[in-house]
């Protein structure tokens, strides 16, 4: 029995990192997805120890010399539901 296709919509909410102490909820484009990739709906999100420092420009995350390209999503401890997939994809969990 074959599921009927999701019609997604062109955008989304994200929690998006521009710098230290500058994070902004924003609606950016859903993204594309490509061969073995699957695309996911975040259902419930929360915020860990690691989140919080990265917020608040700890060095663990940001180093000395900042080589990330901004702004960055966050997508950390999150419960979510694949919406679409390309190619055949195995999923494996673990509790």
């Amino acid at each position: 029995m074959a599921n009927a296709p999701i019609e997604l919509p062109e955008t989304m909410q994200a929690v998006m990192c521009h710098a230290p102490f500058d994070y902004r909820f924003e609606e950016v484009p859903v993204p594309e997805i490509g061969p073995g990739e699957v695309l996911v709906q975040v259902l419930l999100a929360g915020i860990c120890a690691s989140d919080a420092k990265c917020y608040s420009g700890a060095p663990l995350f940001w180093g000395d010399i900042v080589t990330h390209e901004f702004p960055l999503e966050q997508h950390n401890q999150a419960f979510q539901m694949v919406l679409e997939a390309k190619d055949s994809i195995k999923v494996a969990l673990k509790p």
